[in-house]
């Protein structure tokens, strides 16, 4: 509930991550742009958020294709924009119920 994408892609680029970690392929590897300072800034900024706005797809059928298989993840993974909306709704709700105030919320 991130907003890093649906579970399935998220475990594909994991996964892709970890078999080629800090390695060209690897989608946010923080030595992207180079070993210096501020190639090492942008990396830092690259690896932590900055892959989720690349266009550097990965392949679930090749690195998910358990998740695939799985209907329930597959389920979850369609939901993907509902629990983001509820990721967003729900806190605000709670503040809101529990303190009374739209403020709260």
């Amino acid at each position: 509930m991130s907003f890093q994408g649906s579970v399935i892609d998220w475990v594909a680029i994991h996964r892709r991550h970890h078999a080629f970690t800090d390695r060209p392929g690897d989608p946010h590897s923080p030595y992207r742009y180079g070993t210096g300072l501020r190639g090492r800034l942008r990396g830092a900024a690259h690896a932590h958020l900055g892959w989720i706005f690349t266009n550097d797809p990965t392949s679930t059928r090749r690195y998910a294709p358990d998740l695939q298989a799985d209907r329930t993840m597959m389920r979850v993974g369609r939901a993907f924009l509902a629990l983001c909306a509820l990721s967003l709704t729900l806190p605000f709700a709670a503040g809101r119920a529990l303190a009374g105030t739209w403020h709260a919320g």
